[in-house]
């Protein structure tokens, strides 16, 4: 993203994701690779985090594991644009599972903002989310 965007950007992860978890109570909340991983971190880490460094593409599965393996939590993937567009064919599994548990937040910055800032494809397309099926999971989008 660049500078003069990036000033008037009207989303701010870390004070979205504070706001998320600040009542999370015992809730499982999986990080995607980079920023959103820090985010978490920064709101209060704890034994009920996973941040995933260096697999890219990898949150929504393992939050999908997590549903399953502990239906009885609530289950919380919060990832970005670029990480979710890496793991894409996830949503499928998830949508054919439909675990009522989980939930999926992409916040889109429209780059890949850890690795070089080269631009995602959601800088040409919007990546909106839409519910998965009548049921939850609900993929939330923010930008």
């Amino acid at each position: 993203m660049d500078s003069k965007r990036s000033n008037h950007y009207p989303l701010r992860r870390r004070e979205v994701v504070k706001t998320l978890l600040s009542q999370r109570g015992e809730m499982l909340v999986v990080a995607g690779l980079g920023a959103p991983a820090w985010d978490i971190t920064a709101a209060g880490d704890g034994p009920l985090n996973f941040p995933l460094w260096g697999a890219m593409g990898g949150a929504v599965s393992l939050g999908l594991g997590l549903a399953l393996a502990q239906p009885s939590r609530r289950v919380l993937v919060i990832t970005g644009d670029g990480e979710m567009l890496m793991g894409l064919g996830s949503l499928a599994t998830v949508a054919i599972q439909s675990p009522p548990n989980l939930s999926i937040i992409v916040l889109d910055n429209e780059c890949y903002g850890d690795r070089d800032a080269s631009h995602a494809h959601s800088r040409k397309r919007e990546f909106r989310g839409r519910c998965l099926g009548n049921r939850n999971p609900c993929l939330r989008y923010h930008s």
